[in-house]
């Protein structure tokens, strides 16, 4: 039971260190660009706004897509 709690001790103090810095008020050094498109969708003949953030750098980055409902 010692060495579990041992165990389960060093496992949490490990993850803590990997936490970063958060500090929700801060501006972002830079701003991503923002693009506004418009698709067209022939079938129901309406037009689709979107607006896109590209990252700055060029490394692969996560994809959040939001939608208020189609």
């Amino acid at each position: 039971m010692k060495r579990l709690f041992e165990s389960s001790l060093l496992i949490q103090v490990s993850a803590s260190s990997l936490r970063g810095d958060y500090a929700p008020l801060l501006t972002a050094k830079a701003q991503p660009e923002q693009k506004d498109l418009v698709v067209k969708d022939e079938k129901r003949s309406r037009e689709i706004p979107i607006r896109v953030y590209l990252p700055t750098g060029q490394a692969a980055a996560p994809v959040v897509l939001f939608s208020h409902g189609l």
